[in-house]
C-alpha cells in the first residue's frame, strides 16, 4: 500500500481514537520522502510522537512506548490497521522521561502536510529532526558506551545520502547539518570497542533484569526479524535482541520474552506488562546461548532464565 494512503488510515484510525490534529506528529525516516528527502526507509516502521496528556490509557512516566490495552476494542483496531497496511505504528509518548520532547516544541517544529483525501496531518520538520539527532550526538559524548554500532552506522549512511541530495538541490543549511553530523558520527565511532562475550561452554543459566513478574517454561523460539514472527507458535517463549512494534501481532501467541538489550521502560518490557506475561531483559547473550526448540524456565523471581534441556 502507498504511502499517503496508508498515512489516509492512521489520521482516520487516532481521529477515531480522539486524537486530532494537535495531538500527534508523524516523525522518523518516512517524513523525509515527504519533504523531497527520499530514501530508501525502514520497511513500515512510523514513528508517532503523541501527546500523553490526550493518550487515553496510562504510562508510567518511564515508558518510551505506549499502545491501547490488549484485547480492547481499540487494540484490534490497530492490529487490523498493521495486518491491512503492512505499516507497524510506534506510539512515543511526549513529553518522553518528563523532560525530553516536550509537545508543543514538538508542534512548532512540525509542518502541516496535506493528505490526498484534503485530511491534515503534522510531521516533523527534516531540518529540526536531524537538528535534534545532532544534539542526541554530542549530548551522548560522555557515554557513547550507549551507542549500538549498527544504529550509529544507519545514521551514518544516512547522512551521507542525505548530503548528496542536498549538494544536488543546492541546500546550504542541510549541508551545514549533514557535515556536523557526519563529523560526530566519525568521533563515536572510533571510540567504540566492539566487546567480545566470553560465553562459557557449558551455560546452565542466564541472567538479566526483571520486567514483569512470573514464571513460565516452554520450547525457545529465537526471532532475528519481524519476518520470523510467523516462526512463533502458541506456548513458546519469546526470545529476541529486543522487541519492536512488529511483534504485537505474534505477542498473543507467546508464553515468556527473553530479550539481549533494554532497560525497564523499553518497548519488551512496557508490552510484557500489558500482556501480563514473565518477561527478562538485558541478558545481553540470550539470542547467542538459546536455539530454537531449547527447552527452558524464565524465573523472574530470580531474574534468570534456565536451561532444563538442549534442543537435539
Amino acid at each position: 500500500m502507498k504511502l499517503e494512503k496508508v498515512l489516509e488510515k492512521l489520521e482516520e484510525l487516532l481521529r477515531g481514537w480522539g486524537l486530532n490534529f494537535n495531538d500527534w506528529v508523524l516523525t522518523s525516516e518516512y517524513t523525509w520522502g515527504l519533504q523531497s528527502y527520499k530514501l530508501r526507509q525502514r520497511r513500515g516502521r512510523l514513528d508517532i510522537y503523541v501527546d500523553r496528556k490526550k493518550w487515553l490509557w496510562k504510562t508510567e512516566p518511564m515508558d518510551i512506548s505506549c499502545f491501547p490495552p490488549p484485547k480492547s476494542r481499540k487494540f484490534f483496531q490497530l492490529k487490523e490497521f498493521m495486518e491491512r497496511t503492512k505499516f507497524s505504528p510506534h506510539f512515543l509518548p511526549a513529553p518522553i522521561k518528563l523532560k525530553y520532547n516536550p509537545i508543543e516544541e514538538l508542534m512548532k517544529n512540525s509542518k502541516i502536510y496535506i493528505l490526498p483525501n484534503g485530511r491534515r496531518i503534522r510531521i516533523h520538520n527534516i531540518y529540526k529532526d536531524f537538528e535534534d539527532r545532532i544534539k542526541t550526538l554530542i549530548s551522548e559524548r560522555g557515554d557513547i558506551s550507549t551507542w549500538k554500532r549498527e544504529t550509529l552506522e544507519r545514521w551514518l549512511k544516512n547522512f551521507f545520502k542525505i548530503e548528496r541530495i542536498a549538494r544536488r538541490k543546492g541546500d546550504r543549511r542541510m549541508l551545514r547539518i549533514c557535515k556536523i553530523a557526519i563529523e560526530r558520527c566519525r568521533f563515536i565511532r572510533k571510540k567504540i570497542r566492539p566487546k567480545k562475550e566470553e560465553i562459557p561452554l557449558k551455560i546452565s543459566q542466564i541472567k538479566g533484569e526483571v520486567a514483569f513478574k512470573g514464571t513460565a517454561e516452554g520450547k525457545a523460539k529465537v526471532i532475528f526479524d519481524q519476518s520470523e514472527l510467523t516462526k512463533l507458535e502458541k506456548g513458546e517463549i519469546l526470545v529476541a535482541q529486543m522487541t519492536t512494534p512488529e511483534f504485537i501481532l505474534a505477542i498473543e501467541r507467546a508464553k515468556a520474552i527473553v530479550t539481549d538489550d533494554g532497560g525497564i521502560g523499553c518497548h519488551a518490557a512496557i508490552i510484557s506488562r500489558e500482556f501480563k506475561i514473565p518477561c527478562i531483559i538485558g541478558t545481553k547473550i540470550a539470542t547467542k546461548v538459546l536455539k530454537d526448540g531449547d527447552l527452558i524456565e524464565v524465573d523472574v523471581e530470580k531474574g534468570v532464565v534456565k536451561i532444563l534441556q538442549k534442543a537435539k
